[in-house]
């Protein structure tokens, strides 16, 4: 828990790939942290997206939430069956 909560004074520092490295950290020691991925992937996805806004960035984004709703699409579909 203390690698999470020191992953968030990072990023409330602006420090984000240090916040990152300890985030990755903290869901390798222990599997709880994933329930915070969430909240701390749309923060740094909020703050790249306020940062830059070019069209490849703007691509990308489209192909990550297509891809991840294809997924579940996939997902719901075999657990149907």
């Amino acid at each position: 828990m203390a690698l999470v909560v020191w992953s968030l004074v990072a990023l409330r520092s602006g420090r984000e790939l240090t916040a990152s490295a300890l985030f990755c950290l903290a869901v390798a020691f222990k599997q709880m942290a994933l329930y915070f991925s969430p909240a701390f992937f749309f923060y740094l996805l909020g703050r790249s997206w306020q940062q830059t806004r070019s069209p490849l960035c703007v691509f990308a984004f489209t192909a990550g939430v297509a891809k991840f709703v294809l997924s579940a699409l996939l997902l719901a579909q075999r657990a149907a069956r």
